[in-house]
């Protein structure tokens, strides 16, 4: 498994649902960069060819629902590495919330003291580190496959954040009213969506009304990711340039050319 292989990896199958909130201390050494210098979409950890002394820590907080922690808690148990060529050991613990209070020195007398969630903490020290993290979150999704979402579970889920449709089974990626309230939160999900529905006029239009416009780097997202026939329908695409004049380098050639969108996009 390459770096990119890795950063592939981790950006897309290190995602459980115990997961409550992941945050990396003293960042990673390097910045993943793809081939041509362009940026890693996803994840662009890196820990770089040498031995960092220090090292990167991971801190996951755990979700505490108890389904949840028991799954976290078996996650943790399956990660066991080798060393590395530097004679280091990836480190992968698991402290109960009790644990935590004593490491912080918490006052647990305190009236209506809560010590919290139980974390997992992982501490890497070299690619091979980082590349051994990958290959075992490969391996236990392979062994451990998580349970399919039921339909209203999803709904639930994406009316909430609309991009969670991009870890739903296929089936329900080309299910119209999951995609749709997906779209509904966020109209970039159509990313995700089945190539049908990308070729859905009234999905498309769901897409374009709910952007989101207000950064320039999401901009014209929804139309990128319609069918080229779509892209090629002038009625909708002066809708979608309407919205945001970036939409228009999403069009297809002959539109991109006409000269009254390029005029509205032009402002």
């Amino acid at each position: 498994m390459d770096k990119y292989e890795v950063a592939k990896t981790i950006g897309e199958e290190f995602n459980y649902p115990w997961i409550e909130e992941m945050n990396c201390f003293d960042g990673f050494p390097e910045v993943l960069k793809n081939e041509d210098g362009t940026d890693i979409e996803g994840c662009d950890w890196y820990m770089g060819e040498g031995e960092n002394d220090f090292g990167t820590f991971i801190d996951i907080e755990v979700d505490m629902t108890p389904e949840l922690r028991e799954a976290a808690q078996h996650w943790c148990g399956e990660m066991r590495f080798d060393e590395d060529e530097f004679g280091n050991y990836l480190q992968v613990d698991y402290d109960t919330a009790e644990e935590m209070a004593v490491m912080r020195n918490d006052d647990t007398e305190e009236e209506d003291y809560d010590p919290g969630n139980d974390h997992i903490q992982i501490l890497l020290k070299s690619q091979t580190h980082l590349r051994q993290l990958a290959e075992g979150i490969k391996a236990y999704n392979k062994e451990f496959p998580a349970k399919p979402k039921s339909k209203e579970e999803t709904l639930e889920a994406i009316r909430n954040d609309g991009n969670a449709l991009a870890n739903v089974d296929d089936t329900l990626k080309a299910d119209r009213e999951v995609v749709i309230a997906a779209l509904r939160n966020n109209g970039r999900a159509l990313e995700f969506a089945s190539d049908t529905l990308k070729a859905d006029r009234e999905v498309v239009l769901e897409a374009i009304s709910n952007g989101p416009y207000s950064n320039r780097h999401t901009r014209g997202r929804p139309l990128q990711f319609a069918s080229d026939t779509l892209k090629a329908d002038r009625e909708l695409v002066l809708e979608a340039v309407r919205k945001s004049f970036w939409v228009l380098r999403h069009a297809s050639e002959e539109l991109k050319n006409d000269p009254e969108l390029k005029k509205l996009a032009e402002g």
